[in-house]
Parts: structure tokens; sequence; C-alpha cells
């Protein structure tokens, strides 16, 4: 499980907004999902990532 953690985090490298390096692994995997007892990962390379500018959660429900 924490090596899946630590991959979930490797591939969400770009809402880290430059603190995390993009690696390899980053590049060439897509997604990852998570079933019961299996995790599987799609490699292939990422398509275009953005990172969405929103205001603060502060209000809203």
């Amino acid at each position: 499980m924490e090596f899946v953690k630590s991959k979930l985090d490797e591939i969400n490298v770009i809402h880290t907004r430059g603190a995390l390096p993009q690696t390899e692994f980053t590049r060439s995997t897509d997604y990852i999902a998570c079933y019961d007892s299996v995790v599987a990962f799609e490699r292939r390379p990422q398509g275009h990532r953005q990172v969405p500018i929103t205001g603060p959660m502060n209000g809203i429900k």
C-alpha cells in the first residue's frame, strides 16, 4: 500500500506546482486503478494535464 500511495503521488506531481519533480514513471503512466486486492497501472504517456486555480472553500456547503 505504501508503494501504491507513493506512485499515486508521483503521477499527480502536476498538482504540487513544482514541489516534486516529474519522473519517467510520471510521464509514462496515465492512471492507477485500485480494486479489491488488485492495483492496475495503465502505462501510456499522460495526456496534457492542467492545474485549475480555484478559490478558497470557505462558506461552501
